[in-house]
Formats: C-alpha cells, structure tokens, sequence
C-alpha cells in the first residue's frame, strides 16, 4: 500500500507558487490552486500541454498552466 504524503496547505502552496518554489503541481494541488475540479484540470493540463509524467506520477507545470487560461482573456 502506497503511503500517504503529507499535504501542504492552500497558503503555502500559493506563496510557493507565487515565489517560484514550486514549480510543478499534481493535479488535486492544482485543481486547488485554480479552483477548479480534478477532471477539469486533468483537461485543461492536457490541452495546455502542461502534464509531465515522473515515475507514473502526473505533474502539471505551472508556468504553461497560467499561459493557458491567460490566453482565454477576453478584451
């Protein structure tokens, strides 16, 4: 059975993130960090292009995660 990791909570993350830190989400950080459900930004991280796998484990990269809903603003 896999072990549990441990969490890190909303704020931090967002500081990490914002910082530069953090580099690289899995998608339940990242369905929080954007307020979004799993299977959505499961889509969007496809579509975007932002979905490394590292040992069968899904990382979404933030910089190409931003660029991608960026590019939906509307003017």
């Amino acid at each position: 059975m896999a072990r549990a990791r441990k969490k890190m909570d909303h704020q931090k993350m967002v500081e990490a993130v914002a910082a530069g830190t953090k580099k690289y989400l899995r998608y339940d950080e990242a369905a929080e960090l954007y307020s979004v459900g799993v299977n959505t930004i499961k889509k969007w991280a496809h579509d975007a292009g932002a979905v490394h796998k590292v040992s069968g484990i899904a990382l979404v990269n933030v910089k190409k995660m931003d660029e991608f809903i960026e590019s939906f603003e509307e003017v």
